[in-house]
């Protein structure tokens, strides 16, 4: 089965029924640009590791998913747990840590904003590089909300969200935000992969303006952060 995310053509090998149906969508009639594969050994780590109690198709699909994710550095990619949007032709990505309310605060913009905005990945968002421009693209696994497009567009902003009783906005340096957006990436077992994706890392927060959000879940926080962030464009 080939299917074409972020504009690759990707051989899945052998996958289940559930997951052939999940990646309909994404079915590509062009030869593969590479294969993924996985293994019983795959489902058995991942079925260790997980904290909650995943089917089978859970665990298939997060294995298909890592290893992808260990292939994209060395085609200029990498994922960022992110809910990525587009206004008007500008990509702006929410990322936090799991439960603190990016996709909440997605869908406050969404509220907001209307058909001025579109969802492109409520979740796992993977980002190309082409002459050191980051574009997002929307891929399968769009998170519990199923919130996304088979589309892409450029990033221009990367926002860390915070819970707080107050909504604020405001820029912060690449060099503050790394630490905050180092545990949002995935990081290859391969030496050689690991040492690309860092770079790109620096690459997406030089390129893009970072900005770091403190909100409640009032339309408010969506209002502020828009304001300031649209404000520069």
């Amino acid at each position: 089965m080939i299917c074409r995310i972020a504009d690759f053509n990707i051989e899945f090998k052998n996958p289940s029924s559930k997951l052939q149906y999940y990646l309909k969508s994404y079915i590509s009639n062009s030869p593969a640009d590479f294969a993924i594969e996985t293994s019983a050994n795959d489902i058995e780590t991942l079925r260790d590791n997980v904290k909650f109690d995943a089917s089978e198709f859970q665990l298939e699909s997060a294995a298909f998913h890592n290893k992808l994710l260990e292939r994209l550095p060395f085609y200029d990619a990498l994922f960022l747990h992110a809910s990525l949007i587009e206004v008007g032709g500008i990509g702006v990505a929410f990322t936090a840590l799991s439960g603190t309310g990016k996709s909440t605060h997605t869908l406050l913009w969404q509220e907001l904003l209307g058909d001025k905005m579109q969802i492109i990945n409520g979740d796992k968002p993977i980002i190309r590089f082409f002459d050191s421009v980051p574009y997002g693209y929307g891929t399968p696994w769009n998170g519990k909300e199923g919130l996304g497009t088979n589309t892409k567009v450029p990033i221009k902003h990367i926002c860390f969200i915070e819970r707080s009783e107050n909504n604020n906005c405001e820029k912060i340096d690449a060099e503050k935000a790394l630490k905050n957006i180092f545990s949002q990436i995935f990081i290859p077992n391969d030496a050689l992969a690991a040492t690309k994706t860092l770079e790109l890392l620096n690459l997406l927060l030089n390129d893009c303006a970072i900005w770091k959000i403190k909100c409640n879940m009032d339309l408010e926080a969506a209002q502020i952060a828009y304001n300031t962030i649209f404000k520069e464009n």
